[in-house]
C-alpha cells in the first residue's frame, strides 16, 4: 500500500523485492478510500496525484509486468462515483486481454486495462468504465451492449 509515510521507499523497495528477494511481480495499491477510515489518516497518509506521478516517474525499470502499480480512479467534482479516466495515450497502450473488474462496497464497478507505462515498463491500472450497479436496470442488457470501441483492444 502506498502511503505518504512510505512514498519515497517504496522504487528502492521494489526494486530490492525483485533484484534480490525473487519476487515475480510488486504490486503497488492505492487504499480504498471507504467511509469507515479515520478523516485524519485519510488526509495525513493518502497520497495526492502528484505523488502518484512521483511514485510512477521514480519506480525502476525492470521487465515488463514486474511492477504493477494501481492507482486510484481521479474523482470529478461532487459525483459521488470515481469519473473514468480517459485512456491512455499511444506512448503507453493497453495489453491484448488484460482486464480487470472491481465492485467495490458502495456498488461502484469499475472496468479496468492493464497497461505499460512507456518509462519503466511498470505495469498500471487505468480505469476505463466506472459505473453504480445499483444505476444499471437490466444488468445483461447493460453489459452485452458495451460499446467495444470504447474499451482498447
Amino acid at each position: 500500500m502506498a502511503y505518504k509515510s512510505n512514498l519515497h521507499e517504496l522504487p528502492d523497495l521494489a526494486r530490492y523485492l525483485i533484484e534480490e528477494r525473487r519476487a515475480a511481480q510488486v504490486e503497488i495499491r492505492y487504499t480504498y478510500d471507504v467511509p469507515f477510515i479515520d478523516p485524519a489518516f485519510r488526509e495525513q497518509e493518502f497520497l495526492t496525484q502528484t505523488d502518484w506521478d512521483w511514485l510512477q516517474a521514480n519506480l525502476p525499470t525492470l521487465e515488463p509486468g514486474q511492477i504493477l502499480l494501481d492507482r486510484p480512479p481521479v474523482p470529478s467534482g461532487d459525483e459521488p462515483s470515481p469519473a473514468p479516466v480517459p485512456a491512455p495515450t499511444l506512448e503507453t497502450g493497453f495489453l491484448p486481454g488484460r482486464y480487470l473488474a472491481r465492485l467495490s462496497w458502495d456498488g461502484t464497478l469499475e472496468l479496468r486495462g492493464i497497461s505499460v507505462a512507456s518509462k519503466g515498463n511498470t505495469m498500471i491500472e487505468v480505469p476505463i468504465l466506472t459505473k453504480n450497479v445499483r444505476d444499471i436496470g437490466d444488468p445483461e442488457t447493460f453489459f452485452n451492449t458495451l460499446d467495444r470501441s470504447e474499451i482498447p483492444a
